[in-house]
């Protein structure tokens, strides 16, 4: 009898413990909240809003323009739009306060005069100059609130931009530049921190955080203990707010605890959300030195099951006690994906590559990790993204510390080749590493060239170890040149007297009339069509040559491109611009001896992917420091569901002007010009419904975008693992670089 009591008061104390903790399966940590940190945002009084960047946009609310850069002040701002513009800011604890702003009239305006407007009062305006400069407003304490405070800016005058801003229609009135209150004399408010040598995040009273976050189902917001700061009692509120929603829904409350404590933050999808932990002032409040100090703040889940590996994929690694196939690694520069008929194209540029694709596997969206050749390539050899490789600039090198897919099969027994027209990937830039024959073709001509060298080495080749063979053909870039056949078949409307191998410059291009411009583009278009088809029969004839030799059943053969190519689908040409699409979006095709033939994969890959697969297929180790993941279950399981976690994905660039950086997760895609380290502008597409990349929907998306910008910042954040060389470049090189457009 004693014994089933003691049963029943166990069991009825672990029945009030797991109520208490308010969630009774097991969970894991999906977040840490102090590691995630960093990237919140903390809102305590205001000191400055940076107009037109991404941290100064949540205290915007109505009458403002997108963020917009000034290239003449090398600055981003926001245009106050019409008869106003409204603010909110957070102000602790009122008091006498000297509000400073930055900004100029819009074009065509003089005698612009704001009128300023808090919580109703009409506090003194000024007028304008006719140029950017600073103007102050003495603020009495009287007229703030604890908490959150209106600001209006009222124009006298507001007119379309006209010439001034582009013929920009808005109805402009002000460009504003920064904003910051001041307390003469007054120390810094409290914000939230971290506390050294502790887990625990110190949330003063009148401040809260943010976290831009993608929850899982069944997600909880878990914390070991809630101490006090000070001897006045606070609570914390915890709220979230999904994009549409008007306002933050609250979630529940957590006060002083010395056990944990856990809240549910429900959900049956996955979605992202701005989690919000505010610690508000209270009336009685009479030490400014209150607040919560939460212990060991975490986001957990229902814990996982341990997944077993598809049976199939068994005879993968048991093939790497059998021969190993060569592998064949043929990359056709400057092609972007949406220039083959594999991928809808409707000209019939690559009969070849469409018919090797019937007996291959295709992926449907593969992502460069780059817009131009080096950096891009460099990706590829090491399975680093470009931060952590560091090859990036004109002048860099890829550095001997890199370990390249080169190094990794030479090291596995195989007999390593290189056949390259790309001067951006020869030795100068450190490009043979791991290659024991890597041949630079500096003569002039085309990828038929390329051919001739390789049959040259095929009849040479011993067979006693299995190849890697890399081939690098570069006819799709400029100067569009194809051959007379191939320019009559896709260039006929083309006229006699348009000569043009390469785009204009910017300056000649925008006097032009649309006609010509049209004309022009035309015919760059055809051109490069014409070039891709060469360059198609051309690898028709290197398939062909493989099984001469009775090498194209045993060879693993991976068709792809280092980036993709721009013909004003946003204003420029070529690539090595921007992260968009067009450059973006590149042909990956490969065939594996023995599966994946005819199978099309629509799970996104990238190029830093491809070297765990080639190891994983072999049945090789993969090292550590690789950055791709393997692909080869979905070519081994087609009929995988296409709802796997979603991945982010990271583009980086920085070659000319500032550098841009993408992230694509699941359908949203987040790019950001930087300048300083600080955002210049950012844009947000929905590659769902808007495959080209056109319309921006950061404000329509604010939660999702500020999201997507804290995946890059953390990406910005991390520690290089390598560092670039510098390159020295004789003349030869400068002049092939040149020829490619590399060099101005």
């Amino acid at each position: 009898m004693l014994g089933s009591r003691r049963l029943l008061a166990l069991a009825l104390a672990w029945l009030i413990l797991a109520t208490a903790c308010g969630h009774e399966q097991p969970l894991e940590i999906s977040q840490d909240l102090i590691a995630e940190f960093p990237w919140a945002e903390t809102w305590g009084e205001i000191h400055d809003v940076d107009f037109g960047s991404a941290r100064g946009r949540r205290y915007l609310l109505s009458g403002w323009s997108v963020d917009e850069w000034d290239r003449a002040k090398k600055s981003n701002f926001v245009w106050g739009v019409g008869e106003e513009s409204v603010l909110e800011l957070e102000i602790p604890r009122p008091r006498d306060l000297m509000l400073k702003v930055r900004c100029r009239p819009a074009p065509g305006i003089r005698g612009q005069r704001v009128d300023v407007v808090l919580n109703g009062h009409h506090l003194d305006g000024f007028g304008l100059r006719n140029r950017l400069a600073v103007y102050q407003v003495s603020i009495d304490g009287e007229w703030l609130r604890a908490g959150v405070n209106e600001l209006r800016f009222r124009y006298a005058d507001h007119r379309p931009g006209g010439d001034g801003a582009g013929g920009d229609p808005r109805p402009l009135a002000v460009a504003w530049y920064e904003l910051s209150l001041q307390a003469e004399g007054a120390e810094a408010s409290a914000e939230p921190r971290l506390l050294s040598e502790s887990d625990a995040l110190s949330i003063p009273s009148g401040t809260r955080v943010e976290y831009y976050l993608r929850l899982a189902p069944e997600s909880v917001l878990q914390v070991e203990g809630v101490d006090l700061r000070g001897e006045n009692a606070s609570t914390l509120e915890v709220s979230l707010q999904e994009d549409g929603e008007s306002s933050a829904r609250p979630v529940g409350i957590l006060k002083r605890s010395k056990r944990p404590r856990r809240l549910e933050l429900g959900g049956e999808h996955s979605r992202v959300v701005r989690l919000i932990l505010e610690v508000p002032v209270t009336e009685d409040r009479t030490s400014e030195d209150s607040g919560l100090i939460l212990r060991a703040p975490t986001i957990r889940v229902p814990s996982s099951r341990p997944t077993t590996s598809p049976s199939d994929r068994q005879s993968t690694q048991e093939a790497a006690n059998e021969p190993r196939p060569n592998i064949l690694l043929y990359l056709i520069d400057t092609l972007r994906a949406d220039h083959l008929g594999i991928y809808g194209y409707p000209r019939p540029v690559s009969p070849q590559i469409d018919a090797f694709a019937a007996d291959a596997t295709v992926f449907d969206d593969a992502v460069a990790q780059s817009s131009w050749t080096r950096a891009s390539m460099a990706s590829i050899f090491t399975s680093l993204w470009p931060l952590q490789h560091g090859t990036n600039r004109r002048g860099d090198v890829l550095p001997p510390e890199a370990v390249t897919l080169a190094e990794l099969l030479k090291d596995a027994g195989y007999q390593t080749v290189a056949f390259a027209k790309n001067q951006n990937v020869f030795p100068t830039f450190g490009f043979s590493q791991g290659f024991e024959d890597f041949n630079a073709i500096w003569a002039k001509g085309k990828s038929h060239k390329i051919n001739t060298k390789v049959e040259k080495w095929l009849g040479t080749y011993s067979g006693d170890r299995p190849f890697f063979l890399y081939v690098h053909t570069v006819d799709p870039h400029v100067p569009y040149g194809p051959p007379a056949a191939f320019k009559e078949q896709f260039a006929k409307r083309s006229n006699d007297d348009l000569t043009l191998k390469r785009p204009p410059g910017p300056e000649i291009w925008k006097d032009l009339e649309s006609e010509q411009q049209e004309r022009i583009l035309g015919h760059l278009l055809d051109l490069y069509d014409g070039e891709i088809a060469y360059n198609d029969s051309t690898f028709g004839s290197l398939m062909e040559m493989l099984r001469e030799h009775s090498l194209y059943e045993d060879t693993v053969i991976v068709l792809l491109s280092d980036h993709g190519e721009e013909f004003q689908d946003h204003g420029n040409w070529q690539h090595g611009r921007n992260l968009f699409v067009e450059n973006l979006h590149v042909p990956l095709v490969i065939r594996f001896p023995g599966m994946g033939h005819g199978v099309r994969v629509e799970q996104r890959v990238q190029h830093v992917d491809l070297m765990p697969t080639l190891l994983d297929y072999l049945g090789l180790d993969v090292p550590e420091f690789v950055e791709g993941s393997s692909f080869l279950d979905f070519v081994a399981h087609p009929e995988m569901p296409g709802d796997e976690p979603l991945r982010s994905v990271y583009s980086f660039l920085h070659l000319d002007g500032l550098p841009n950086v993408s992230v694509l997760e699941g359908d949203w895609k987040l790019v950001q010009n930087l300048s300083k380290g600080e955002i210049a502008w950012t844009n947000l597409f929905n590659r769902a419904d808007d495959p080209g990349e056109t319309r921006n929907r950061v404000p329509e998306r604010p939660i999702l975008a500020s999201y997507l910008a804290t995946l890059i910042a953390k990406r910005r954040g991390e520690r290089s693992r390598l560092t670039a060389g510098e390159a020295v470049l004789d003349e030869r090189m400068e002049e092939a670089l040149e020829a490619l457009g590399y060099i101005n």
